[in-house]
């Protein structure tokens, strides 16, 4: 489970699925983007001793977005280490259980719903009741925390973020993007609220001069990383996703 430009990947089941992670260390302490599904505490725990570090070295969290595969664990790493959880003021009311998370709204408001969706429809709202955690800092655009610069990109969910790394020109990018063969992708667009403004928040990446992004799902993409993201929002155009 060796770190690889500050990302490293969470197994899910048998399935040879994983969530990657990113995480960024100082002197004397770390600071973890996301904390995958509920459960992988100990593969957490495994990545970080693998490099050297403690647990109780971990000192900040910053969640992307509201979603359970990224703050499954953040409540456990909280008691455990006593780190601070930070995210975008408009997600944490989602976090810390004050408002019903958008994805279970989405599918509580469906007119009809098969079985399979009324399992998954009782099943996030059980793990959301155990994971909800209190938020101790909320961010905003622009702010820079832990030399990690925010950048709101809302679309995916009403307040995604992104950070920036800019001295290693390094995108985390939450749900933002995905990747496929080490390629970027667009954001997920069946889990993605907003799909216009996912796109548009896209664009913005565009003003940073970017040589690395940890996506959540599919991993560390290197490389051509500009016509990538404008390939994305050119197709989007193309396609009226964007709009003109």
């Amino acid at each position: 489970m060796k770190l690889s430009d500050h990302c490293f990947d969470l197994k899910i089941g048998d399935d040879g699925l994983y969530i990657h992670l990113a995480l960024f260390y100082y002197e004397d302490h770390l600071i973890l983007v996301d904390t995958g599904y509920a459960g992988q505490l100990p593969q957490i725990q495994e990545a970080i001793e693998y490099e050297g570090f403690s647990l109780q070295d971990l000192k900040t969290i910053i969640l992307t977005h509201q979603d359970h595969d990224h703050i499954g664990n953040a409540k456990a790493l909280r008691q455990k280490t006593g780190a601070k959880i930070c995210c975008f003021e408009a997600e944490a009311p989602y976090i810390n259980g004050t408002l019903i998370p958008e994805k279970i709204a989405a599918l509580a408001n469906r007119p009809h719903l098969s079985s399979v969706e009324e399992e998954r429809l009782a099943m996030l709202k059980e793990t959301y009741e155990e994971i909800k955690v209190p938020v101790d800092e909320l961010l905003q655009d622009g702010q820079v925390i832990e030399g990690l610069k925010v950048i709101a990109t809302p679309g995916h969910t009403a307040g995604h973020i992104c950070l920036y790394h800019p001295s290693e020109q390094i995108l985390v990018a939450g749900d933002a993007l995905g990747a496929a063969n080490k390629k970027l992708t667009g954001p997920n667009p069946v889990y993605t609220a907003d799909k216009p403004l996912a796109y548009q928040s896209l664009a913005k990446l565009l003003d940073y001069p970017i040589e690395i992004v940890i996506t959540a799902h599919g991993g560390i993409v290197k490389g051509d990383i500009h016509p990538q993201l404008q390939a994305l929002i050119n197709a989007s155009l193309a396609a009226g996703t964007l709009g003109h």
